[in-house]
């Protein structure tokens, strides 16, 4: 059995049969060209081959097809005892569409939330989105007992796709917090009058985002300013730590975040694994 007949057996039209074939042939041209046996092709070996497909300017969806072939390729040689293992299995090559374009630097966060004099509720909310990556929903649903000043920690409640999670807060938020507390005695929502369904957070939210472009052009909303948070965090903790204080029920939503894209792994590709 060949590789076409393979594919038949799997079920793909005689189209996707014919392009996953030239691709395989592309394959083995650049595996001839650099004496690498297909038995013996390490994931280093793979980003290389990759970096060669990027020179054609070729686009995210072609570059996975040309994995999604070669996946199938190894799969094959497997079957005929011809590979021991399929190289290609958990790389695939994502479109970075998923965040914005400009993520804020931890020092434009600092210095907003400085620099913006706004109201005491504002503060508050602010603080809450860039320091926790609080979401408009969960922002609605803060109830006064979520928050425990004495041991610095905030309680943001599980809401529609996000669970719930303690988060330390930063210094700078506790003497807002406090005094917000004091003024909402009585009350049960952390931000009065912002219960689910008003209108009211949403046009406190534009005035302030219009506001802080006025400190900070670059600002554009808040997703932005959550999208920018939790990049932070991944600087510097575990994805899965992240997905937990981001309150993502899925790994997946939280690997969106991360900042090295493919332009970056073949960077250190060719540092640290140059192919002579």
């Amino acid at each position: 059995m060949n590789y076409e007949e393979y594919l038949e057996q799997l079920g793909y039209a005689p189209g996707s049969i014919y392009r996953y074939s030239q691709s395989v042939k592309e394959f083995s041209a650049w595996l001839e060209q650099w004496k690498i046996e297909a038995s013996a092709l390490q994931y280093a070996d793979l980003l290389h081959y990759l970096e060669e497909l990027k020179k054609r300017s070729l686009s995210s969806k072609s570059l996975q097809h040309h994995l999604t072939s070669l996946r199938h390729y190894y799969s094959f040689l497997i079957k005929e005892g011809k590979a021991a293992h399929n190289p290609v299995l958990g790389l695939n090559v994502k479109q970075q569409k998923l965040l914005p374009h400009s993520l804020l630097e931890q020092k434009e966060l600092d210095e907003l939330f400085t620099a913006y004099q706004g109201e005491l509720q504002n503060r508050v909310i602010l603080g809450l989105i860039i320091y926790q990556a609080t979401r408009t929903a969960e922002l609605q649903a803060l109830k006064l007992q979520d928050v425990q000043l004495r041991k610095a920690l905030l309680h943001i409640p599980a809401t529609g796709k996000n669970k719930s999670r303690n988060l330390a807060m930063e210094a700078v938020q506790i003497l807002d917090l406090q005094q917000l507390l004091e003024k909402q005695k009585g009350e049960e929502n952390l931000l009065e009058g912002l219960r689910k369904g008003s209108r009211n957070l949403s046009q406190r939210l534009h005035k302030l985002y219009k506001e802080l472009r006025e400190l900070n052009q670059r600002v554009k909303n808040g997703d932005q300013l959550r999208q920018s948070r939790i990049a932070h965090w991944l600087k510097t903790e575990g994805l899965r730590q992240v997905q937990q204080k981001a309150g993502h029920r899925f790994v997946s939503s939280t690997e969106r975040y991360l900042q090295t894209n493919t332009e970056e792994l073949l960077e250190q590709l060719k540092l640290y694994h140059p192919r002579k």
